[in-house]
């Protein structure tokens, strides 16, 4: 998806080794650019504003959304861990907010190529079928090798089971 402004541009994502792989990555940056282009039609005055009294701010969802990046990275795919206190930027304003967002999406991208890189040529000391275990323990059932990809199907499809997880290797371009 191409954004009025896109912080993140086609040439900084990293080329998967399989094509098929490559939407891991296109996915993490178009997210990520439709965060801070999102973001980007907020003025300083809007931090504090809630719907409703029960809402959160404009401002608490911006800093929940730096952490649970940070979060995400470090639990579910195991990037060793950036203190919380490091994450958010030391003036809460939208410009940098939105710089910060831009900031911590390099380090994602790169995992995520290293970690599919490691995938596919099942290179990670501790992995079983190229899994890091940090990934393994909490990575959820429809990315698991031995059903194949059956996100919102339920049940696993038998024809997606050709490849497991070495489907899903990259290389950083």
């Amino acid at each position: 998806m191409k954004y009025a402004f896109s912080a993140i541009s086609d040439a900084q994502v990293p080329r998967a080794f399989d094509p098929t792989s490559q939407p891991i990555l296109d996915t993490y940056a178009s997210e990520t650019n439709k965060v801070i282009s999102v973001w980007g039609g907020f003025a300083y005055a809007d931090l504090p504003f809630r719907p409703q009294a029960k809402s959160s701010t404009v401002l608490d969802i911006m800093k929940h959304q730096l952490l649970s990046e940070r979060r995400f990275f470090g639990e579910f795919l195991g990037l060793p861990k950036v203190e919380a206190s490091a994450i958010l930027p030391t003036e809460l304003s939208v410009a940098r907010l939105r710089d910060r967002m831009f900031q911590l999406a390099f380090p994602g991208l790169a995992f995520l190529a290293e970690l599919a890189a490691r995938v596919a040529h099942r290179t990670s000391p501790d992995a079983v079928d190229g899994i890091p275990a940090t990934a393994r323990q909490a990575r959820p059932g429809y990315l698991r090798s031995d059903r194949g990809c059956d996100l919102g199907r339920g049940t696993p499809d038998p024809d997606r089971r050709s490849g497991g997880p070495e489907r899903f290797g990259i290389v950083p371009g």
